[in-house]
């Protein structure tokens, strides 16, 4: 309990207690010093001095007088985070758009565009893209560049978010490998303070953490694109996607009948045997007659023409050659489920990217095999299968504001005597 009486307070006691407010607060939405006392248990005289040090440093701002909860009681005043503390900007790429977005700090996108996506653009053409971009959204909303905080770049493949280069892409494999984006944005956008490049998964990650009820939880999330990219997420902390046991699930083997030949540790994997190609592979055997009846959800789904979309959506209708397709990749994703339940035990197992919006038949063929499972007796008290209904650009938005705040807070700075 954070409670204290008039004295001074212990200097390391005196900077928790501002970090617990300003992380209470992160929301940006307006709190009285009585809802903020309440919920972290420190005393309402300690939490008004602690919001007038943040309001010296135009961190916290008053929202003006809120609502009455006593009877014949005064209206307290109420405060929130100053949204435009800093600005935040996001860059995604996708492999149909382009998307850049701004967020003020409270999270509150303040103005984004979508661009096409053009297989044949080079890395110089996206380079261009992403300074243009930034530079027009600040130009009209009238911000100025140092007050961008940071600028996120998101990117499928494989990234070190920590040196700032793409080590492979699978939106552009014709850029090559090893580029050094952070090293070339910089050069560019010399007045953004901080650049970033990160994995779309971890921005889909981040988007989980974003729920309060899962910051403290095991958390399995899965990306399934064009194959299946994994992260563990433990009490909020990441394991990332090249860590040995994630990777070792990914890859797999399951169809040993499949396992010869070139290439055979892809063909037979799990990562493999859920893919795009698997399915049209599995579709091509269809005659004609039952590939159009699968083939008129094309117009229905989210990505047009996407043929795994179809599948899931004509299953969905009851179509029964589309149904033995979802089961397929049930029965193959529960395989590697089994490995992932023995060695994390997670409590939730979110669904992200194609398949998410499309998943009823699906879900049912899981929990059908998890009855014939010992260890899943109790499986919906155990682990729980949540799919990510938003749409993908938006849980990618709010996964890049979730990350970019979350390490504005972590600045000493803002805690320590002006």
């Amino acid at each position: 309990m954070k409670t204290t009486n008039g004295k001074a307070m212990p200097r390391d006691l005196n900077i928790e207690n501002r970090k617990l407010i300003l992380d209470f607060m992160k929301d940006g939405k307006p709190h009285s010093v009585a809802e903020i006392s309440a919920a972290l248990k420190i005393s309402r005289q300690t939490v008004k001095k602690k919001l007038d040090f943040f309001s010296s440093k135009q961190l916290v701002v008053s929202c003006g007088k809120g609502s009455s909860t006593d009877f014949g009681g005064k209206r307290p005043e109420i405060f929130a985070i100053n949204p435009k503390i800093y600005f935040l900007c996001s860059f995604q790429i996708y492999n149909l758009v382009i998307c850049i977005a701004l967020f003020d700090f409270s999270g509150t996108c303040v103005d984004r565009c979508v661009i096409p996506h053009e297989e044949a653009y080079t890395l110089e053409d996206y380079v261009d893209i992403i300074v243009t971009g930034i530079r027009t959204l600040i130009s009209r909303n009238q911000i100025a560049p140092d007050n961008i905080h940071e600028f996120l770049v998101g990117n499928n493949g494989l990234i070190d978010s920590k040196e700032g280069i793409i080590r492979k892409t699978t939106t552009s494999p014709h850029w090559g490998e090893d580029i050094p984006l952070k090293k070339i944005l910089e050069g560019r956008l010399a007045e953004i303070p901080r650049i970033r490049i990160e994995n779309l998964i971890a921005l889909v990650s981040a988007h989980v953490l974003a729920n309060p009820q899962m910051a403290s939880s095991r958390i399995l999330v899965l990306y399934w694109g064009s194959g299946i990219s994994m992260r563990m997420i433990d009490r909020g902390h990441f394991s990332y996607t090249d860590s040995p046991i994630c990777g070792e699930i990914e890859n797999m083997v399951i169809d040993f009948s499949n396992y010869k030949g070139p290439g055979r540790e892809e063909k037979a994997s799990f990562r493999h045997l859920i893919s795009e190609e698997k399915i049209a592979e599995l579709f091509s055997k269809l005659s004609q007659e039952q590939r159009d009846a699968i083939l008129q959800f094309h117009d229905d789904s989210e990505i047009k023409k996407d043929l795994r979309l179809s599948v899931f959506q004509a299953a969905d209708h009851g179509n029964q050659e589309a149904k033995k397709l979802v089961d397929y990749m049930a029965d193959v994703f529960f395989a590697a489920l089994m490995n992932m339940a023995v060695c994390f035990d997670p409590q939730y197992v979110v669904f992200n990217g194609l398949p998410r919006q499309y998943h009823r038949c699906f879900e049912e063929r899981i929990y059908l095999n998890f009855q014939d499972f010992l260890y899943f007796r109790d499986v919906k008290q155990q682990t729980q299968l949540v799919f990510q209904l938003e749409d993908l650009f938006d849980i990618c938005l709010v996964g890049s504001h979730y990350l970019m705040q979350k390490q504005f807070l972590e600045h000493s700075s803002l805690y320590e005597d002006i």
